[in-house]
Formats: C-alpha cells, sequence, structure tokens
C-alpha cells in the first residue's frame, strides 16, 4: 500500500483509488493521489456438486443440487468476505474486507458477503447486525449477501448444510475421504502416544481401509462416523499469483475431519465448498 487516507464517517468518505482508477465511493469522490496497487490473490478451480445418487452412501435424502460454474481465466471477477459472527468486526477483518472491495471494484467484478456461522455456539445474530452495519460505516458495500440476497445464495453457512453433506458424499465415493468411526476417546489415546515418541499428532488411519459393506452396515446401525479427507501421498501446490507456486509437503497435514459425525461441516471445508458453489475467483 502506497498511501490510504483516513476514512471520515459523515459521508463515509474514504480517499483510496485501485491503481489509479477513480472509483465511486459511499457519498463522496475519491482523491485522486491516493491509491494503492491492485491485489491479486489464488484462483480457485470449481466443478459441478455431487448428484443425488452419490448421498447415498451417507444416508442423505437430498434432491439433486443444481450445476456447478466453471472458471476460467475469462470469468468475471469475484471475490468475498466472510466473518464468522462470533464478535465484532476486528482491524484485521476490515483490513481483508477493504482489499476484496477494492479488487473486485478496480476490476469491474463482484464483492460477495457470506456469513460463516459454523460455529453455532458462539455466533449470534446481533454480532452478524453489527458487521453489517460497520461494514456500511466504512463505505464497502456488497453486491450479494444475506441481506440482500443474489444467484448463489443462501449466504449464511448455517443455512447451506445439504450443500456440504453432498460434496462429503462425492468426496466419499470418489475415494478421497472416507468415514471414521473411531470416538474421541480413542483419538486422545492415538495423540498422547505420538507427543510421547515425538512425532506430530496425525490420525493413524484406522477406518481408511474399512470394507465398503462394513461401513454400510455401521451407517445403516445408526453408528455415529465423521467423514476424513484421505490426505494426498504427494506435494500440494498452491498456484499464487503473487508469490508462485507454493509447496506444502506430503506430511504437512493429515487426514483431518471435513465432516463431524453430528453433519456439520467443518469451517475450512465449508469455506471451499461456497467459494466453489459461489464462483469465488480470486482468494
Amino acid at each position: 500500500v502506497e498511501h490510504v487516507s483516513s476514512c471520515r464517517r459523515p459521508g463515509l468518505r474514504c480517499g483510496l483509488l485501485a491503481g489509479g482508477t477513480r472509483l465511486a465511493g459511499h457519498g463522496g469522490v475519491y482523491q485522486q493521489r491516493d491509491w494503492v496497487r491492485p491485489l491479486r490473490g489464488v484462483r480457485r478451480a470449481h466443478r459441478a456438486p455431487i448428484g443425488a445418487d452419490d448421498t447415498l452412501l451417507l444416508g442423505l435424502q437430498e434432491k439433486t443440487p443444481p450445476q456447478g460454474t466453471t472458471i476460467n481465466l475469462d470469468s468475471t471477477v469475484r471475490v468475498r468476505f466472510a466473518p464468522s459472527p462470533t464478535g465484532g468486526l476486528h482491524i484485521g477483518s476490515a483490513r481483508t474486507a477493504l482489499f476484496n472491495w477494492l479488487f473486485a471494484r478496480h476490476n469491474g467484478g463482484v464483492f460477495v458477503l457470506r456469513i460463516e456461522d459454523t460455529d453455532a455456539a458462539r455466533s449470534r445474530r446481533h454480532h452478524e447486525e453489527t458487521i453489517l452495519e460497520d461494514l456500511a460505516w466504512l463505505g464497502l458495500d456488497w453486491d450479494e449477501g444475506p441481506d440482500r440476497g443474489g444467484p448463489f445464495g443462501p449466504y449464511r453457512q448455517s443455512e447451506r448444510l445439504a450443500a456440504y453433506r453432498r460434496a462429503a458424499a462425492r468426496l466419499v465415493v470418489a475415494g478421497h475421504a472416507y468415514h471414521c468411526f473411531c470416538s474421541e476417546a480413542r483419538l486422545e489415546e492415538v495423540r498422547v502416544r505420538q507427543r510421547a515418541e515425538g512425532t506430530p499428532p496425525r490420525y493413524d488411519r484406522r477406518c481408511a481401509a474399512l470394507p465398503l459393506g462394513e461401513v454400510k452396515a455401521r451407517l445403516a446401525a445408526g453408528e455415529p462416523a465423521a467423514v476424513r479427507l484421505r490426505a494426498p501421498a504427494r506435494d500440494t501446490v498452491v498456484d499464487d499469483l503473487l508469490r508462485g507456486p507454493v509447496v506444502f509437503g506430503a506430511d504437512a497435514f493429515g487426514d483431518f475431519i471435513i465432516l463431524r459425525s453430528d453433519g456439520v461441516a467443518g469451517y475450512n471445508f465449508a469455506a471451499v465448498v461456497d467459494d466453489r458453489d459461489m464462483a469465488i475467483t480470486h482468494v
């Protein structure tokens, strides 16, 4: 950032220009000498959601979802700001929202506001309301969101649980995820043993190779099961437009849970599913 002028509440006038291009603002015109360089992030690939037949392995009764959107280099820029309503708007979150808003406006794109409220125990609707008020006070208007809808809604994760279950079922059918019946007590025993051995805590894949018949029988009997992503036995490379290729080693993470036994998706998994389904182009 070269220079960003101060924001004043009256009129919500902020002196910000992206890439030297004048931007329309909330209540005023931006000063010409104040600007920030264009922000570029990570492009994500998008594929169609899972079909209804594939959900049978998870025992789901979902309808066939709409087809996904294919993203390419010529797609309209779509970015998102996705706060969790577990408290007020943090200054770091405001910075993230600002950069995404600038990038969307500079490229004639779409700025999406998504509420990530999968943490039901801590999420509060009044926190969501104050976050929206604070963004409006900052002059950061959004094109799609929980208060105004859009073509990729709903925009609260608590209202998108079926989509996460379908996505998890598709990964299971494709062999990229599996059901885990291990209790929390057993998982803690594994962690204690690994710490004593001086190794990073990782799931030991006890359930990774269970026969399909056994999995179906245990699910049919009502035994609780989480769904774990089967971590690839190779390096993972992220094509970052700022840093270039970023490599994560094969041992960087284990088979983490993407869908808990209560049917609620993990935060990281839900965010990726939403980015795909909402056709987000840059993160």
